[in-house]
This record gives structure tokens, C-alpha cells and sequence, in this order.
């Protein structure tokens, strides 16, 4: 087994065979996702903390962890229902909502949160194909517009953070989605090379058979 295959073992328990032997495209989408959920629980946890603790908007804290707890359950169920659209698009309708959530109790427009938005087509577009990916990506600009259009009209979000606990949210908050991007760039990298590993390794089994039928074939 290669070193490349044994990183990518744990992913591999949550993908049932059904999915794993439905197409090569599907099991990569499967493997995406699995690994993107997985770097979203641990992010999870951090910000629930940063939130509840240090901030004390605790109710932004349970919400955060309620959605980390959603977002493990997709991989989790991914064996009873296996299609990567379904996970997909579970995974990115509980990024959108809270995202929404945390951005109304942060000032509406402008709030730190609405910029991991950008992950929610990207992820949907991945795991679940082109459609899910432009229709969350209409969502996400459609809420981004909302809120803009409400702050235009006079709506006064809530404020929840002086503004040194804004500008510390805006500056992890930002430095959290370019670290999930950049795992999400190395895994899905990870995993085109691992494909293509395996796609060699057949095409030569099926020339080793070839030639060792040709050697064997009576004359």
C-alpha cells in the first residue's frame, strides 16, 4: 500500500462500496467531501470556544457546535445513503445557515462570517457536480444581497462584539478560510494523484496479463 493510500485510510471507512465502486468521479467527490467535513469539525470546536469563552456569545457558540455536529453526521450517514449529493449539498445547506446565523448576531453586512460563504458553492460544486455549485452559489449571493439591502433600508443588526473583539473575530475568521482552502487544495490534489496512481497501476496489471497471456498462448 502506498503512503499516499495509507493517508487517505480513514477517509476510505466512511465510503460504503455501493458509492466506492459506482464510478471513479464519485468515490473522488466522496473522498472530498468526507476530508472537507472532517477539516470543518475541527475548525467547529475552536470557534465555538472562541465564541462562548472569550467572547461570551454563547448562544453563536451552540450554534456553531450544533452545525459541527450536523456536518460529522453526513459522512456518518453516508453509508445508509450513499450518494455524494446528498452529502454535498447536507453539508453545504448547514455551512449557508450558519453562516446566516452568526452574521445577523455580528452586524448583518459586513459581518466576518459571510466570507466563508465563498466555501459553500466550492464545496457543493466539488462533492455534489456543476448544478448544486451554481444554485448555492446563487443562495450565497442572495443572502449577501439581503443583507445589504436591509442595511440600506435601515435595518440595525445586533452587535454582539466591542470592536476589538470584531476586528480579532474578522482577522481568524479570514485566517480560518485560508487555511480551509488550502486543506482543501492539498486533499483534492492528494487524491487526483492518488487516482491516477491507481489508474496506472491497472492499466499495467492489464498489460502485464496481456503480454503474460501472449507468452502462454500456444503457438
Amino acid at each position: 500500500m502506498s503512503r499516499l493510500h495509507a493517508t487517505l485510510s480513514w477517509v476510505e471507512f466512511f465510503i460504503p462500496d455501493a458509492l466506492r465502486q459506482r464510478s471513479a468521479e464519485e468515490h473522488r467527490r466522496a473522498q472530498v467531501g468526507v476530508a472537507f467535513a472532517a477539516a470543518l469539525a475541527v475548525w467547529g470546536p475552536i470557534y465555538a470556544t472562541l465564541m462562548g469563552i472569550l467572547f461570551g456569545t454563547w448562544h453563536t457558540s451552540i450554534a456553531i457546535l450544533v452545525c459541527t455536529v450536523t456536518v460529522i453526521s453526513g459522512p456518518l450517514m453516508l453509508r445508509k445513503i450513499p450518494h455524494t449529493a446528498w452529502l454535498g449539498n447536507w453539508t453545504a445547506g448547514n455551512l449557508f445557515w450558519l453562516m446566516g446565523y452568526v452574521a445577523w448576531f455580528n452586524g448583518g453586512h459586513g459581518g466576518p462570517s459571510l466570507m466563508w460563504l465563498v466555501a459553500v458553492p466550492l464545496f457543493a460544486m466539488i462533492t455534489a457536480g456543476n448544478l448544486s455549485g451554481l444554485l448555492w452559489g446563487i443562495a450565497s449571493l442572495g443572502m449577501v444581497g439581503g443583507f445589504y439591502f436591509a442595511d440600506q433600508t435601515g435595518t440595525v443588526f445586533p452587535q454582539e462584539l466591542d470592536p476589538g473583539q470584531f476586528a480579532f473575530f474578522d482577522t481568524t475568521v479570514l485566517m480560518g478560510l485560508v487555511v480551509l482552502i488550502a486543506v482543501l487544495s492539498m486533499v483534492f490534489d492528494s487524491i487526483t494523484r492518488w487516482a491516477m496512481n491507481e489508474v496506472q497501476e491497472r492499466e499495467a496489471q492489464a498489460v502485464q496479463m496481456v503480454l503474460d497471456y501472449l507468452r502462454t498462448r500456444p503457438a
